[in-house]
């Protein structure tokens, strides 16, 4: 069994900073996602929810804007990380696509959980694309913060029960938290622990 693998965060010494560092990142995801009516005011991408459906589908939607994406664009389910694929480093789209998920606030989140398929389907989106976009200096610690991200939202959101991907650590987590958080402050003059 690799480092980390089956293991919750909430059971290492570290637990208090790990939690920290994906409370923020997961608060960061999270800040934006809100549901989206189509064109015929329904919430299911298709028009309507499935025949027989009792619950209405929330379409996927970005909160963030990037060279090919604007804000409000409906993600396909199916294909989520495909719009990452056009992307390339770059600073000012990067610090972009953070000030636009700060911006959202915290207001948004009413109802809205982890466990709500296209909030999963949102925060895959925008992992990808904002791992596409981060400069050299924040593209590890992307890599290493996505995966702990993707890992929360898949469990669920919570915390406790987060099992991390094999060959990470909660330190390896943290230090990448860290990492964005100073990088963030310092080029993009953004404070992540501080949402506007």
């Amino acid at each position: 069994m690799g480092p980390g693998r089956g293991r919750a965060c909430g059971r290492f010494s570290v637990a208090a900073s790990i939690a920290t560092a994906l409370a923020l990142a997961l608060a960061l995801a999270l800040a934006g996602c809100t549901g989206s009516t189509n064109p015929s005011g329904s919430t299911h991408p298709g028009g309507s929810a499935p025949s027989g459906s009792a619950t209405p589908v929330v379409a996927a939607t970005r909160w963030w804007q990037d060279p090919h994406a604007s804000a409000g664009s409906t993600i396909d389910p199916a294909h989520p990380t495909a719009a990452a694929a056009g992307l390339h480093r770059d600073r000012s789209s990067y610090c972009g696509i953070l000030a636009s998920t700060l911006k959202t606030g915290q207001d948004v989140l009413a109802g809205m959980t982890a466990t709500d398929p296209a909030l999963r389907t949102s925060i895959r989106a925008w992992v990808a694309e904002l791992s596409a976009v981060a400069p050299s200096p924040v593209a590890g610690p992307w890599q290493t913060l996505g995966a702990a991200i993707l890992a929360m939202a898949g469990s669920g959101g919570s915390l406790e029960t987060t099992a991390l991907p094999d060959g990470l650590t909660p330190a390896a987590v943290s230090a990448a938290a860290a990492a964005i958080a100073t990088d963030s402050r310092t080029a993009c003059n953004l404070n992540l622990a501080a949402p506007s």
